[in-house]
């Protein structure tokens, strides 16, 4: 909701900041109704329903304020010749609101099939922070699901969310398919095996679990998500994406050296040399030492 008030603040519509919580439900309406309506038509219902002194660009950021909130998607008007900002849906007027979030059920042509055909068990959120040095940051939006910006990736938070739009006639009919929604919180709960950790401590870090924190942990103990790469089609390169950048090289502290153990071979090696290097500067700092202190006896010695 931060981000929606900075959103709204940056409207330069007095007209836009007179809208009321009513106007936001009444769009709402009009959004599920007009699914199958083309942008602009879409946009002059809005500017016809609540006011009509709203400028065009005010109603369109009235339409996209609500899509956020009732699709968890972030959109944004668009031709052929404007920059969509980067993580949102392009939308353009000739094409309808439904037709534009089923792009997001739309997974890009593969190359090659996946190599690997099973998320190993490390694939969790503690150990992708431990073992790959991802930062792990909760996301508000699908369109941000699984994407990985500047070392972070970025999960989906809202479960409790996805389930209402799966259980509304509405929204499922005109919108977002149950499969995809189904599959949308399988690809969450998949970085939560219940057999790995308790993941109690890592979810309410230095506070208390939220109520959407404690849904989340009655969900990954009571629905384990499947492993397999080819039981998620559409987010499946996302996260095959995600597993490709986890097992980079990437940034390296001490921290990920001591819990990396993805090959033992390999960490035996490190910390074999780590050691050997270590011990080379202890005695060499100790010969030295030795060195002055013999120095400093023998010219005492000779006075």
């Amino acid at each position: 909701m931060n981000y929606e008030r900075q959103q709204a603040a940056n409207n330069q519509d007095a007209h836009f900041h007179d809208l009321r919580f009513e106007d936001i439900l009444i769009i709402r309406n009009i959004i599920i109704s007009h699914h199958d309506r083309s942008g602009i038509e879409l946009c002059n219902s809005v500017s016809q329903s609540i006011a009509p002194q709203l400028s065009p660009r005010a109603a369109r950021d009235a339409v996209k304020l609500v899509i956020r909130m009732l699709l968890l998607t972030k959109v944004e008007f668009s031709d052929n010749n404007v920059h969509v900002p980067r993580r949102h849906l392009p939308f353009f007027e000739d094409r309808s609101i439904g037709a534009t979030v089923k792009q997001l059920e739309k997974a890009p042509l593969l190359l090659q099939e996946p190599v690997l055909q099973t998320f190993p068990p490390w694939f969790n959120v503690i150990d992708l922070e431990r073992m790959a040095g991802l930062h792990v940051e909760w996301a508000d939006y699908i369109t941000d699901h699984l994407t990985i910006v500047n070392g972070t990736l970025y999960v989906l938070r809202n479960v409790e969310a996805l389930k209402h739009i799966q259980g509304s006639p509405a929204l499922a009919k005109g919108f977002l398919t149950n499969q995809f929604i189904s599959e949308t919180i399988k690809s969450i709960l998949l970085f939560f095996p219940k057999d790995r950790y308790d993941y109690r401590a890592w979810l309410r870090g230095n506070g208390r679990l939220e109520e959407w924190q404690q849904t989340l942990v009655k969900d990954y103990c009571e629905q384990p998500s499947s492993r397999e790469v080819a039981d998620y089609p559409t987010w499946g390169h996302r996260l095959t994406h995600v597993l490709e950048t986890s097992n980079s090289e990437g940034s390296w502290n001490l921290s990920r050296l001591w819990y990396d153990t993805r090959n033992e071979s390999l960490w035996w090696t490190r910390w074999s040399l780590i050691t050997a290097v270590f011990l080379t500067l202890v005695f060499g700092l100790i010969q030295s030492i030795t060195g002055i202190i013999q120095v400093v006896y023998a010219s005492r010695s000779s006075e």
